[in-house]
């Protein structure tokens, strides 16, 4: 959970503690405190989240005096030797104060970006009929297949497994994932119906960091389980794809302001070394879908070149909504439509030179 306390991470909490000091108690144990610290040399805790703390060591004398006084801030509790017992006792003892976990309830809703979900109470049972799992490659039309599936009422379909999430998941700090993931699923889903997108690598990192599906039990045989999966056959266009993505700074184009500046662009560089780097990295990657595949056996299958690329999107997503065994679902894909696919020769002569340089360095073409 230290990942929650950098300024620059994806998962930073900073910005919630200091928008709620009125609202918030940080209670944190002294050695998770201690560690904070380490990242911060020169800045106190306090003046770093910007609302009272106070030390679990002498949480009873200060809770038992506020729950008298009718406190009725959110106490969030950081124990990294144990968060959800502590909770409990805290719960017990103090029966009128709140309590929230910053790995079980902070967490995931600073992940569902709703961090201010974390002041309130959170429900005690999964509201969730329906889990859609994309796994993608990227540069497959993930982007667009997401925005669908969210057109088609499946929820607020994105990554929710990135950098910043793994490093929580992956360190010391003991708390419950199984409630985590819970109220995750009940902030994102619509109407009971959760989606959320997993590039390949992410889940490659995941599984190397942390290694724990354990979590995936909260999914019980009541809910209904879809798995999309995206790659791109040519995996030399896919890594041209995101080389002239990364160098451009734009990797959706969305309105007619980010075509136009993809238009306005300078030619992009050449660099084989790059490209090449990218090449192996997006074969592997499929590599690791074919986990995904076995995993959930009963899944979609979508490649770019014949499944995605000049597709009508009413056909599009018609397909996805028979996979979901979806009957009746809005048909204006409205956030999908908003996409727009720009042609660019720049990708193509990028192609065609890559393509040369493979064959003459390894004396076969590249895929």
């Amino acid at each position: 959970m230290l990942e929650m306390f950098r300024e620059k991470s994806e998962v930073s909490a900073l910005q919630f503690f200091s928008a709620n000091a009125q609202d918030v108690v940080f209670l944190v144990a002294p050695g998770f405190q201690k560690k904070i610290g380490d990242l911060h040399p020169d800045v106190p805790v306090q003046d770093l989240i910007k609302c009272d703390v106070v030390k679990l060591a002498k949480a009873n004398e200060v809770l038992a005096k506020r729950e008298k006084l009718g406190d009725d801030r959110t106490y969030v509790v950081a124990d990294g030797a144990g968060e959800a017992n502590r909770l409990a006792k805290l719960r017990k003892s103090y029966p009128n104060l709140t309590f929230a976990g910053l790995g079980e309830a902070v967490f995931p809703a600073i992940v569902a970006r709703r961090a201010d979900a974390a002041l309130r109470p959170m429900p005690k049972k999964l509201n969730c009929h329906t889990v859609v799992l994309i796994f993608a490659t990227p540069r497959s039309g993930s982007s667009l297949v997401a925005d669908i599936v969210s057109d088609l009422g499946m929820g607020d379909t994105r990554e929710h497994l990135r950098g910043g999430e793994i490093a929580c998941l992956s360190g010391s700090y003991l708390f419950s994932r199984r409630v985590a993931l819970r109220n995750l699923v009940n902030l994102t889903a619509n109407d009971g119906a959760f989606s959320t997108k997993i590039f390949a690598h992410f889940l490659m990192d995941y599984m190397r960091a942390v290694h724990d599906f354990r979590p995936l039990k909260i999914f019980g045989p009541k809910v209904k389980v879809k798995t999309i999966i995206l790659d791109r056959t040519s995996k030399v266009d896919q890594a041209v794809s995101a080389d002239v993505a990364m160098q451009r700074g734009i990797w959706h184009v969305r309105s007619g302001k980010d075509a136009e500046r993809v238009l306005a662009e300078q030619a992009p560089k050449y660099v084989f070394g790059r490209l090449n780097s990218r090449y192996f990295e997006y074969r592997q990657q499929s590599f690791a879908l074919e986990f995904a595949r076995e995993m959930f056996p009963d899944h979609l299958v979508l490649d770019y070149e014949s499944d995605i690329v000049g597709v009508e999107l009413s056909k599009l997503g018609r397909r996805i909504a028979e996979a979901l065994d979806l009957k009746d679902y809005p048909t204006d894909f409205a956030r999908a439509r908003a996409r727009q696919k720009i042609a660019n020769d720049d990708n193509a002569a990028l192609a065609s030179q890559f393509r040369k340089d493979f064959s003459k360095a390894f004396g076969f073409p590249p895929k």
